[in-house]
């Protein structure tokens, strides 16, 4: 058994990582200030033994320093420096997690992963998340999004024409390769990517929606310019040290998404 710190534990795929941990055995901290999670998604857990639950912030140095130095390793979901020089203080491993690929690069800046990865003294592994998607997810990200519009009946509204493609992970998969990464001592010093390779267009992406959600709706597109691009996860890294690859195909991420935003 071992104590995580999870930062951003409150969030989308934190909520659900808290989860897995708690239900093998581990002891979680999640710090979050909440700007962005819900205690909604944390709902579930709540009384557990095994969780701890602080609101704060991650840029909150004596805070960050105290709850570091009381666990054995740190999942950094929320970002900011201040986690990961608390880390190096005490010598604690991070995974950090990042989404250096939504830009493509095109920013010309250094990715972060990259930056994370060659600070000296710092026991880091770095996962480059990609296109997550599943139950608790918010609204403004398009699966949640076009769901939401397919129970209710109306027109699933998309993106230029719907040809922009998308490679979806279920956050389960997701989880199961950042514990793998957690538990591997070979990983310290990689980045490795988490996702998929399989892409489908947004069109498709909607009409399987509609299709799954026995919908009326319609689609239509609002004309403007399409989403920015997606890189494509290169998970041949992470297969090859741990065995992992997703487990779940679209249908399964779909239908999930589908039962929970149904009960929500």
């Amino acid at each position: 058994m071992a104590h995580h710190l999870i930062t951003g534990g409150g969030g989308f795929v934190g909520s659900h990582l808290t989860g897995a941990l708690l239900a093998r055995g581990d002891t979680v901290t999640v710090l979050d200030d909440l700007s962005t999670g819900s205690p909604a998604d944390l709902r579930h857990l709540r009384g557990h033994p095994s969780l701890r639950f602080v609101q704060g912030s991650a840029l909150d140095a004596p805070l960050v320093g105290d709850l570091v130095a009381s666990c054995d390793a740190v999942v950094h979901l929320a970002g900011g420096e201040t986690v990961l020089d608390a880390a190096r203080r005490h010598g604690r491993k991070v995974l950090a997690c990042v989404d250096d690929h939504a830009a493509a690069f095109s920013s010309g800046e250094r990715p972060r992963g990259e930056t994370y990865r060659t600070e000296k003294d710092l026991l880091v592994v770095v996962a480059r998340l990609f296109d997550v998607a599943g139950p608790r997810q918010r609204e403004e990200h398009l699966v949640p999004r076009l769901i939401r519009q397919a129970l209710a009946g109306v027109d699933l509204v998309l993106p230029g024409d719907g040809s922009q493609t998308r490679c979806l992970t279920h956050v389960r998969d997701v989880v199961e390769a950042l514990t793998l990464l957690l538990d591997e001592p070979f990983a310290l010093g990689g980045i490795f990517d988490v996702g998929a390779d399989d892409g489908v267009s947004v069109l498709e992406l909607a009409k399987a929606i509609v299709e799954l959600a026995g919908s009326p709706s319609g689609i239509t597109f609002h004309g403007g310019a399409p989403e920015p691009g997606f890189r494509v996860a290169d998970a041949s890294r992470l297969r090859a040290l741990t065995g992992w690859r997703p487990r779940r195909n679209l249908d399964e991420i779909l239908l999930d998404t589908i039962s929970e935003a149904r009960v929500r």
